[in-house]
């Protein structure tokens, strides 16, 4: 694998079996495809849309606040990295990962995720709204008051992962699998009030 530079990829369309480390890179407009290619605590500033990543890992890199909307990330892994506010929305998932993350305020809004899995990352007020989901797994992550506002939940299962303040419409929940402990979370979208027992 060669080791290369921000400088002598950003003009190019297609970059393979590479090794990109500590370097911050600026906003590329131009459609590129990575493949085969590892990114290793690499900042990313400004504007990645439209871009291609397949068989790629990112390591430790920082992408807070970054925009790679519209992008494709396929057999993909997210190791370690700050995700804080990265915009990642009407992107296309599939066989990717993300683990030991932190991708709170982080936007997959209009997303297509399939056959990916999410470990241990928190996604506190991340938003998944309108996205359409297809053997997703969540593992012991942190998911208060994300948004997944118009997106089924058929058999997603979120027993493992924190889920208070979960935005989702009612029928959405249908085919959602939980623990009993958490059902308590969708009481006051039902309308009912849970009071103890009285002796």
């Amino acid at each position: 694998m060669d080791k290369k530079t921000y400088s002598e990829v950003a003009s190019l369309e297609y970059v393979t079996d590479t090794l990109f480390q500590e370097e911050i890179w600026e906003e590329i407009l131009s459609y590129i495809e990575f493949q085969n290619c590892i990114f290793e605590r690499i900042t990313f500033v400004g504007n990645f849309e439209s871009k291609l990543f397949e068989n790629v890992l990112f390591k430790q890199c920082d992408f807070s606040g970054a925009h790679f909307g519209s992008s494709s990330f396929l057999s993909v892994q997210f190791d370690n990295c700050n995700m804080v506010g990265g915009d990642f929305s009407h992107s296309t998932w599939i066989g990717s990962h993300i683990k030991h993350c932190i991708a709170y305020c982080s936007n997959f809004n209009g997303s297509i995720l399939k056959k990916s899995g999410f470990l241990e990352t928190n996604f506190t007020e991340a938003g998944f709204s309108g996205c359409k989901l297809d053997k997703v797994e969540w593992q012991h992550c942190q998911l208060e008051k994300a948004d997944f506002h118009c997106t089924s939940l058929r058999t997603i299962d979120f027993r493992t992962d924190q889920i208070s303040g979960l935005i989702v419409n009612l029928e959405d929940l249908n085919g959602l699998v939980i623990q009993s402990c958490q059902a308590t979370v969708f009481l006051p979208m039902l309308g009912l009030v849970l009071k103890e027992d009285l002796e």
